[in-house]
């Protein structure tokens, strides 16, 4: 018995079954929006790895972080920690653990040293020590936002 999908996305969920495939769906889009939905459309095939029908609406909902999952991505993220992690491992510091908790915290140096149970002082000293060992300003959002990209990517 051959059943005749009643709507477009019936039409792709059959595909998909029938041919054990990944089918990615963009958002609605015109004709003139057609290269930005093919694109979301290969996005969400791509983020997928079960057969079926892949919305892009989904992965854009996983958040930015998530599309740049990727082996690049953490290749660059595990670089851009590598000196703090040899630091730590060189020093028996803490400063991937420290920035990681005071980013989670909002930077605040009080908030970060009760999570991690040390003085708030010890707090600033080690976000000194690492801005030293990456020579990077933390002050500054864009620094701070390229760490914790690079601490989520490392997990």
């Amino acid at each position: 018995m051959i059943v005749v999908p009643s709507t477009g996305r019936d039409v792709l969920d059959e595909i998909a079954d029938r041919f054990d495939t990944v089918v990615g769906c963009s958002t609605p889009s015109g004709y003139d929006g057609f290269s930005g939905a093919l694109t979301q459309a290969r996005t969400a095939r791509d983020r997928t790895s079960a057969a079926g029908v892949a919305d892009f609406a989904d992965t854009a909902r996983a958040g930015l972080i998530a599309a740049l999952d990727s082996e690049a991505a953490r290749s660059v993220a595990a670089g851009a920690l590598a000196p703090l992690r040899r630091h730590d491992a060189e020093q028996g510091s803490a400063l991937v653990e420290t920035l990681d908790a005071w980013l989670a915290q909002d930077c605040s140096h009080e908030a970060t040293a009760q999570a991690l149970g040390i003085h708030r002082h010890t707090v600033r000293a080690r976000v000194a020590q690492a801005e030293r060992v990456i020579d990077r300003d933390l002050s500054s959002f864009a620094a701070r936002a390229e760490l914790w990209a690079a601490l989520r990517l490392a997990e």
